[in-house]
């Protein structure tokens, strides 16, 4: 819910003052460059992140109101199986095949 005028400068100035920061990142566009409209705030201690977070959800942060949530891990990709294709068998066949197998 960022302005996105807003710079990772003026958002450690925000929320520098709840604990010492290790990390600010604001997330853009690769081809445009533009903010995506928010971002990713990496404190030294959890405490002072817990203390961010209850100081500045649902405030106001140049203008915009802003939700300061934990963030979560990106789940974890499948790796792709290798199927064996017989001759004449399509690749989706084979894959159903072996999804019934299993």
């Amino acid at each position: 819910n960022l302005s996105y005028g807003t710079t990772e400068e003026e958002l450690a100035e925000a929320f520098e003052a709840h604990g010492a920061l290790a990390e600010v990142h604001l997330v853009k566009d690769r081809q445009t460059g533009q903010s995506k409209g928010f971002a990713y705030v990496l404190y030294e201690s959890p405490e002072s992140a817990r203390r961010a977070m209850q100081a500045l959800d649902k405030r106001e942060l140049q203008g915009r109101l802003i939700h300061v949530m934990p963030a979560q891990k990106a789940p974890q990709k499948e790796e792709p199986t290798e199927v064996a294709l017989s001759p004449g068998m399509s690749k989706f066949k084979s894959e159903r095949q072996a999804g019934k197998k299993a």
